[in-house]
């Protein structure tokens, strides 16, 4: 199937599905029949996700599967924790000292493997721990998020991915939250300066209703 004319199709790959794939060439089998219905110009293969960091070698196989099949590939990571079993987000705290070495090693690590990394839309904050209440001080909770998530932008993320490979592309999604970009940290007028691309609006999540 020859690419489309007028667009293209991604597909953002979950560290989880991955990390499931033990057999390639079943996996090979069973990716032909996507391609016989869409033409998959392009992967976004996550490394991080609840708390799971996808091995060195799996990502690999999975890069050189997809490249061997003339698709292009991007990193993905989403920002946030271990499920905590109440059914809501479960963002990271970005003023817990190692959760923040956590993601800059997750940063490092796939910024060593891609020339282009997309932040999934869990890139925000809703945590009021006691650190991050002592750290709001009489900031409300929108100032206070906005100004921790330019800085973690600049420091944890943007500095180190650089650092590991200067012409990484890094992109930050945004959700359709229209109304509650501030409450939970989401920045535009600075992250869209600091970051190199903004994505959103084009995701489909459920063929029958999306």
């Amino acid at each position: 199937m020859k690419n489309y004319k007028n667009f293209k199709a991604a597909i953002y790959c979950p560290v989880s599905n991955l990390i499931s794939i033990t057999d390639f060439e079943e996996f090979g089998r069973r990716f032909d029949e996507i391609e016989k219905h869409i033409k998959v110009s392009k992967v976004y293969l996550e490394t991080y996700r609840h708390g799971t960091k996808i091995e060195k070698d799996q990502i690999e196989k999975a890069i050189r599967f997809f490249k061997q099949r003339g698709i292009e590939t991007s990193g993905g990571i989403t920002t946030d924790w271990v499920d905590d079993g109440e059914g809501g987000f479960n963002p990271l705290c970005y003023t817990d000292p190692a959760m923040k070495d956590m993601l800059t090693d997750v940063v490092e690590f796939t910024a060593s493997l891609f020339d282009e990394i997309i932040l999934d839309d869990f890139y925000f904050t809703n945590c009021r721990c006691e650190s991050c209440i002592n750290e709001k001080k009489d900031r409300t909770w929108a100032q206070f998020r906005i100004e921790l998530m330019k800085e973690i932008s600049e420091k944890v993320i943007i500095g180190p991915a650089k650092r590991v490979n200067p012409k990484v592309k890094m992109i930050i999604k945004y959700p359709n939250w229209y109304e509650h970009f501030q409450d939970a940290g989401y920045n535009l007028e600075d992250e869209s300066k600091i970051f190199d691309a903004i994505y959103t609006g084009t995701e489909t999540r459920n063929p029958t209703y999306t």
